[in-house]
């Protein structure tokens, strides 16, 4: 997509976001099925947000790093509860490069009919690969995963398995309402919805295996970790702006407390992380445009910078509002939440630096 068509696309997500998303609007949804608005998913639908993977020719954004990020920054400025990420942008990545088998499903994701969710982790390990025991077995799966995003409102799943006698993995579609599938929904503490699920000899529709299975979730998760990466930069963004105004607003003997010298300071070296942030994260989605080792370098060193920015941020913010900084009533605790459920699903500044370690460049000499 050019520069023009992104700023478009920017305009109408924070036309969007002022219109008809603003903290208020939010709240009133949280009470909904699933845990979102479902007229704002339909709203999504019908702007042809949830196209992120349908190919260029189709009307779609073919997964465009660009894109991704933009639709993920809108997510993390206004909060939003619906599953974009989860559906729209892993799914839809995962679909696009299963073949035909995939895009006889991508269509009715990308018009907002059916709510995809990866069922991919098995426990708190940091790498699912390793720790895999779900398998399949002539057209049966069975085992379990965790801290599925938006399991409890899913039409469909799409899990990843491997065969019993060999490690080759299989990526499969399931429907969560089969006999055979358990399904264990709870709040996190952003209060999005998630859900753990039990698969005891489900039928399963196999979508790919071996390399092309590999491929796909390559493909899936670089983009999940783009999208997070950006979803706390704009919660970032989002904090900063209600921190500053606070700071002006707020008096304390006579005068804003914004007029305390450290105070400013302070929001000066949030300001910077912002812009550093926004810097990686332009730098990952160029790198996409590279091998797909070159761009998962590129993503881990944004993800290991915008999870520590992140994280200071939510964590200077509070401290700025005072004790009020907590309340439910004022937004800066919800996007401490939203940035701590982020810091997890996505791992550590630490997790990212190791792997971005071990990612070579090309022309590199493996030791």
């Amino acid at each position: 997509m050019d520069i023009d068509d992104l700023r478009l696309l920017g305009d109408s997500l924070l036309r969007y976001r002022q219109e008809r998303y603003s903290f208020a609007q939010r709240k009133d949804m949280l009470g909904q099925a699933g845990g979102f608005g479902a007229k704002a998913w339909a709203d999504y639908a019908d702007m042809g947000w949830c196209s992120s993977a349908v190919a260029a020719d189709e009307g779609g954004f073919d997964n465009d790093a660009a894109v991704v990020v933009a639709l993920m920054r809108h997510v993390g400025e206004c909060l939003a509860m619906e599953p974009l990420l989860g559906s729209a942008i892993v799914c839809g990545a995962m679909l696009s490069a299963c073949g035909a088998a995939g895009q006889s499903h991508l269509q009715a994701l990308a018009q907002g009919k059916q709510i995809f969710s990866l069922a991919h982790l098995e426990s708190q390990h940091s790498d699912a690969n390793a720790s895999m025991t779900t398998h399949a077995h002539e057209g049966r799966l069975s085992g379990s995963k965790v801290l599925v995003l938006h399991g409890d409102a899913a039409d469909a799943l799409i899990v990843t398995a491997r065969s019993p006698d060999s490690a080759q993995l299989s990526l499969h579609w399931v429907d969560p309402r089969a006999p055979g599938v358990k399904c264990t929904p709870y709040p996190l503490v952003d209060q999005r919805h998630a859900a753990s699920f039990e698969f005891d000899g489900v039928l399963a529709q196999p979508l790919a295996q071996g390399q092309a299975a590999q491929d796909a979730l390559a493909l899936g998760l670089r983009m999940e970790t783009l999208g997070l990466c950006a979803e706390a930069h704009g919660a970032m963004s989002a904090l900063n702006r209600f921190t500053l105004a606070h700071l002006k607003e707020r008096r304390q003997f006579g005068r804003p407390i914004g007029a305390n010298q450290a105070l400013q300071h302070r929001m000066v070296d949030l300001f910077m992380l912002e812009q550093e942030t926004s810097a990686a994260i332009a730098a990952a989605v160029r790198a996409c445009h590279d091998e797909p080792a070159q761009a998962q370098r590129a993503i881990h060193a944004a993800a290991a910078h915008a999870m520590a920015a992140a994280r200071q941020a939510s964590h200077e913010a509070v401290q700025m509002h005072g004790g009020m900084g907590m309340t439910e009533e004022l937004p800066a605790s919800h996007y401490f939440r939203r940035i701590m459920v982020i810091n997890r699903l996505l791992g550590n500044r630490d997790d990212h630096l190791m792997a971005f370690m071990k990612t070579h460049q090309p022309g590199d000499t493996q030791t």
